[in-house]
């Protein structure tokens, strides 16, 4: 392929809408769709698709009755186009960020931070740069990953996820805490021994659920296995059902943020590892230094974060669970592999 601007039989802006074009199709595996995604035409689409597989001299898709196929070509292609739009969307919002505090962000965050730690982090964000765009998707840390993979999303905001193309910065940590209702039976014990969970009723997680691996490590090396009556796939419906007597429950510390004081109680586990969930901010490692809006956008999230956690240390009335007395006691965090955060 010649070089952008290089030789006059290529229109910069025409090539770079071949690459989205190409990209659209590889992610769709559909021209229609394809083309409605990028608002054009069939034949437009599919002459832009044509054209660059000319100045690369190879075909870049198998046409199927089903649907488009990658060729090997089209595969080997297909990591560098997705750079080359990465770039293309960075340098735009180096120049949206000179504009009076401007700039556009796309966000792909965990349920918990979304429903918890967002509102008040837009909130500040917007009061300092009114002019941003942001948008905002609800989705499973695994799938914001891909989000971001793909340039779908600029920053995600997840459990700790590990990944070769992706920068991490860590965040906040969301600890884990035991939970009963007020009129439990251990309501007003501030403080209890493993021992005293052994004949208890439990609101588990699904094994799915990134939870389930945090609460397991709860009760590493314990003699208590914990039973549940009700399995639930999300934070508030198991807080909910804690809060109606229907179990304990081991929950995030930000999932209490906003319920009303008294709702439940917090319990802390003597001689038990605390453990935490680590949250952090993902992107693209190709995709250039951190905007300022970003900068500023990390920097809220780990303020609000902090204080919502500790925003549900007060609603819980009581101390983190499994929190110990000791200080410098070595806490257990996981990443977690499920659902979920």
């Amino acid at each position: 392929m010649a070089p952008i601007g290089r030789s006059d039989r290529y229109d910069p802006h025409v090539l770079l809408a071949q690459i989205e074009s190409f990209v659209e199709v590889a992610r769709s595996g559909n021209m229609t769709r394809a083309a409605e995604a990028l608002s054009i035409s069939q034949p437009t689409l599919t002459g832009r698709i044509k054209s660059l597989e000319q100045e690369l001299g190879a075909p870049l898709f198998h046409r199927m009755r089903d649907g488009m196929r990658l060729t090997e070509a089209g595969t080997a292609f297909l990591p560098y186009a997705e750079r080359t739009l990465a770039a293309a969307a960075a340098g735009s919002r180096a120049v949206g960020d000179l504009k009076n505090g401007g700039g556009v962000l796309s966000i792909a965050a965990a349920p918990m931070v979304t429903f918890t730690v967002l509102p008040e982090v837009v909130r500040r964000f917007r009061d300092r740069r009114p002019r941003a765009q942001l948008t905002i998707r609800n989705t499973a840390s695994s799938d914001a990953v891909e989000m971001v993979l793909r340039s779908e999303a600029t920053l995600g905001i997840t459990r700790d996820i590990r990944h070769p193309d992706l920068d991490r910065t860590m965040l906040y940590e969301d600890d884990l805490v035991v939970i009963v209702s007020p009129r439990h039976r251990l309501g007003g014990a501030g403080s209890i021994q493993v021992s005293d969970l052994a004949d208890e009723e439990f609101v588990l997680f699904d094994r799915s659920y990134v939870y389930y691996e945090l609460t397991s490590a709860l009760f590493d090396g314990a003699t208590v296995v914990p039973h549940g009556i009700v399995t639930v796939d999300n934070v508030g419906a198991a807080i909910r059902m804690v809060h109606a007597g229907l179990g304990i429950g081991i929950v995030p510390l930000s999932g209490l943020s906003d319920l009303p004081a008294e709702a439940v109680r917090v319990l802390s586990i003597a001689g038990a590892k605390p453990a935490a969930l680590r949250i952090v901010a993902l992107r693209r490692r190709d995709a250039g230094p951190p905007s300022e809006a970003e900068k500023e956008l990390i920097a809220l999230l780990r303020e609000v974060g902090s204080a919502t956690a500790v925003a549900g240390t007060m609603n819980g009335r009581g101390r983190s669970a499994a929190r110990s007395s000791e200080a410098d006691r070595p806490r257990t965090r996981s990443a977690g592999r499920g659902r979920g955060a």
